[in-house]
């Protein structure tokens, strides 16, 4: 059975005064230490993800995070949820 926890990453807002947020979905099981990635996602004008596994996720504190660690998760991960 796997466990899901969502963490919103955020950074300063751009030149136009636009939001940068991601939010991550972590997958985790009962037998593991650790979480994993499960699905990186741009929260743009959409606000949080509502598919139904983002729903049950449990929320964790927000983290800020510098603009380039933003663009490379942007650039890097690939939507899969």
């Amino acid at each position: 059975m796997y466990t899901y926890a969502k963490q919103q990453l955020k950074t300063l807002n751009d030149r136009n005064g636009n939001p940068r947020r991601v939010w991550i979905l972590y997958e985790m099981t009962e037998t593991e230490a650790y979480a994993r990635v499960f699905s990186i996602r741009d929260e743009g004008y959409r606000g949080m993800p509502t598919h139904n596994l983002w729903g049950k996720a449990v929320i964790l504190p927000s983290v800020e995070i510098s603009a380039k660690e933003y663009n490379r998760l942007l650039n890097t991960w690939v939507e899969t949820i």
